[in-house]
């Protein structure tokens, strides 16, 4: 097969596993698209495996990914993980060599795993914490399609395909009400009388897809040559991700086009010439609907007289709180698992540390924060090493995308694997640099003899 050429059978597969789940969802039919989406997700896994199509189950899930997040809360807690697992079991062996020696992607493993068996060993809970495998599995899966581009683009195109269906059968949900007041976050609806999906996940997803499309003029996703389709895309993309009000998302989407500024100099007249379409779209969403959650949201974000408790949703407590719990245990922290009591004890309210670097710390102290900042570090370093000889810049988005995102959120869970899995593929370099080696025995340039007629 022609590896410039997109690879319609795993958009195919995606299809029909997403269109029939999210047309049940915008019908208010939550519990049949949960049935619809896991019974036929399972069915096309097990026959890819069946016919030894090792590659199509792990680019199915990464493509699968949103609506996945979405409905575990309704049908199957730990779906993610055994679908991942599933499907990553049954990968090449040698692609599963090529992991081994590289020590980034396996550190990430085994410290994820030893992270987890640590919380469950020590608070006894098999959920605490569950989502750092989840986290691993992810960017795992990315990390691996990296070697084939053949399933990679159509795997990361059908994700934005994904990301946006999820987000459009959500709409029909409209406004929930919470203490009496109608609040409308795109990603977060009552169905059947329950609650499902959480703004954060969503629009870690739309950030990402987002970011897809502008890395290279979309050529990550094979729509470098679709300028048309590539512009409404990142339209639609980009007013879902204002309508789910997640501020974590919109920092990181921010803190990554800035990177994409700096390191692509032809994208600068398209990512101004977004920005102001962006802000654009979000007056005219605030000036002709009925709802003021977005208005507030955004109030809070850039008007200069919002306090920092209204800025940050309250997470300025924890913050605050962070010096005293880190230096009651500054050396290995209170223990794996402890987030959520050392939130009730030192900021005194039932919440988990709601940041990756705070809860590293108030968990694990100082021998977790070393780990962790040695990890991305290296992260950082490789992917700007990958930028330097390839001139791409998808390593340092995945990278710095990451790191962002894990200053609102613990950043241990499927969606943020998938933004530190794209990071991840900048850590070998070997796949995408062609390394030209001088002749073993050079030559000698003899100047030429010039012969005159007089000769």
């Amino acid at each position: 097969m022609n590896p410039t050429k997109l690879n319609t059978a795993i958009l195919g597969r995606t299809a029909l596993v997403i269109a029939p789940a999210a047309l049940l969802l915008a019908g208010g039919k939550v519990s049949l698209a949960c049935y619809s989406f896991y019974g036929v997700l399972a069915v096309i896994l097990l026959w890819d495996i069946f016919r030894h199509r090792h590659l199509h189950p792990i680019a199915l899930m990464i493509a699968c990914l949103p609506m996945l997040v979405l409905l575990r809360g309704r049908f199957f807690y730990s779906g993610p993980l055994c679908y991942f697992g599933l499907a990553l079991a049954q990968a090449p062996l040698e692609d599963w060599r090529q992991l081994r020696r590289n020590r980034l992607v396996l550190s990430l493993l085994i410290g994820m795993l030893v992270y987890w068996l640590a919380t469950f060993a020590y608070v006894g809970s098999y959920y605490e914490n569950y989502r750092a495998l989840e986290l691993a599995m992810a960017a795992t899966a990315i990390y691996l399609l990296g070697q084939h581009r053949l399933y990679l683009r159509p795997a990361l195109l059908a994700f934005v395909f994904s990301a946006l269906g999820v987000a459009l059968s959500l709409l029909p949900a409209g406004a929930m009400i919470i203490d009496g007041v109608p609040v409308f976050r795109l990603g977060l609806a009552r169905v059947e009388g329950r609650s499902i999906g959480n703004p954060i996940v969503l629009g870690t997803n739309l950030a990402m897809a987002l970011l897809l499309t502008l890395t290279g003029s979309g050529a990550w996703l094979g729509l470098d040559r679709r300028p048309r389709l590539r512009l409404l895309l990142q339209l639609a993309l980009a007013v879902c991700l204002l309508l789910t009000t997640s501020r974590g998302s919109w920092g990181t989407t921010l803190i990554c086009a800035c990177v994409i500024l700096c390191t692509e100099p032809r994208q600068r007249p398209k990512l101004l010439l977004g920005a102001i379409a962006v802000v654009l779209i979000g007056a005219a969403l605030m000036a002709f609907t009925h709802d003021n959650t977005l208005t507030s949201y955004i109030d809070r974000t850039f008007t200069g007289e919002s306090s920092l408790t209204k800025l940050t949703t309250g997470r300025d407590k924890m913050w605050e709180s962070f010096p005293a719990a880190f230096s009651d245990a500054p050396f290995f922290g209170h223990g794996p698992g402890t987030s959520l009591a050392a939130g009730r004890i030192y900021f005194g309210r039932n919440l988990i540390y709601h940041a990756l670097y705070l809860q590293v710390g108030v968990e694990l102290g100082t021998f977790g924060l070393v780990c962790l900042f040695t990890f991305l570090y290296v992260l950082a370093v490789k992917a700007w090493r990958f930028y330097r000889l390839t001139g791409d810049p998808v390593g340092l988005v995945g990278a710095i995308g990451y790191m962002a995102l894990g200053l609102s959120i613990p950043a241990f869970d499927a969606a943020s694997g998938c933004l530190l899995g794209l990071g991840l593929i900048a850590s070998d370099l070997s796949r995408f640099v062609i390394v030209s080696q001088a002749p073993a025995v050079p030559y000698v340039v003899r100047p030429l003899r010039v012969v005159t007629a007089e000769q």
